[in-house]
């Protein structure tokens, strides 16, 4: 109970850091999530390579989102910020051998099968520690002796974040940050990420204006943080409601329609029953007079091939 206590207390003082840095740095210009911890890595690896810390794994991450309570289970961002961390490693590398980080591949994948394995508590971090892991290359197992992971912050205006990236190792501790802390912004695809829901206008409504590329990213990011807000808020309709998106979702048990049930802008339905069939099926509507790309994921992995890459690049 003293060390699950220790963590809560990191975990606390990381979000407090954030919420102040939120009122600190709200006017600076800063990159999406992926962005700004890409230019992290190198601190990241020195933190690494000072504490000779050779064989390292990067689990899953948690996020903060207002309102809600710290979860590992928020949308495809949480295992997607651990897969792009782990690929950053990688490709940040040093090329002198010394000081060359042995990389584990998908640790989360990996220690999703220890009994008792829990990095938020001190005992379950021990457990870690025991078996041997495959790496991102080669066919060589190795012991770990830290793991890296991460706490996401969004702020109370859904457009920016703040993120933690955290380490422990074999000797024992708590969690301690590897890098400075990272101020990042929102962007649609990341807000699809976090499970958020929104609509984007413009591409069947006609009328737009002509548009720069930049000028039109710009509006489609602006829409999409303002879309989401008044979602959450209920100040505009859920998506699966709104009678202007191109798009309809329909979901059938055993061949039968469920009712979806919406609130605090989010969507849910009932969970099926075990062996019932589940359907779901995508439906144009009368305003998708052009062929629309469209990605369905369950549990962040695309209905086609599995895909768990973003949204933009997975098969439609």
């Amino acid at each position: 109970m003293k060390s699950l206590f220790r963590m809560n207390r990191i975990i606390n003082a990381i979000l407090c850091f954030c919420s102040v840095a939120a009122v600190q740095t709200v006017e600076l210009q800063a990159g999406t999530i992926p962005e700004e911890i890409q230019k992290q890595i190198p601190a990241v690896l020195n933190y690494l390579n000072q504490r000779q810390l050779k064989n390292v794994g990067v689990l899953k991450f948690r996020v903060k989102k207002p309102g809600e309570k710290v979860s590992s289970a928020v949308g495809p961002l949480n295992s997607l910020l651990a897969d792009r961390l782990e690929v950053a490693l990688i490709l940040g590398n040093p090329f002198d051998a010394d000081q060359q980080i042995n990389i584990i591949k998908d640790a989360s994948s990996q220690v999703a099968d220890i009994e008792n394995a829990n990095h938020l508590n001190a005992a379950g971090r021990a457990v870690l520690f025991g078996p041997e892991y495959k790496l991102a290359w080669g066919n060589e197992t190795v012991k770990a002796d830290a793991f890296l992971t991460g706490v996401v912050q969004i702020h109370e205006d859904r457009k920016h974040a703040t993120i933690g990236i955290l380490c422990f190792d074999k000797q024992g501790g708590d969690l301690e940050k590897a890098c400075p802390l990272i101020e990042a912004d929102l962007d649609p695809t990341t807000l699809g990420e976090l499970g958020e829901s929104f609509v984007l206008r413009g591409a069947f409504d006609g009328g737009a204006p002509q548009l720069t590329f930049k000028q039109s990213q710009e509006r489609k990011k602006n829409d999409a943080l303002t879309q989401t807000v008044r979602v959450k808020t209920g100040q505009n309709e859920f998506p699966l409601m709104d009678d202007s998106a191109p798009i309809n979702l329909e979901i059938l048990y055993d061949g039968r329609p469920v009712d979806i049930e919406f609130r605090n802008g989010q969507a849910f339905v009932m969970e099926p029953r075990e062996g019932q069939e589940v359907q779901m099926i995508l439906k144009y509507s009368d305003l998708a007079k052009r062929r629309v790309g469209a990605v369905l994921k369950v549990n962040g992995e695309n209905t086609l091939y599995r895909q768990t890459q973003r949204d933009i690049d997975c098969s439609k």
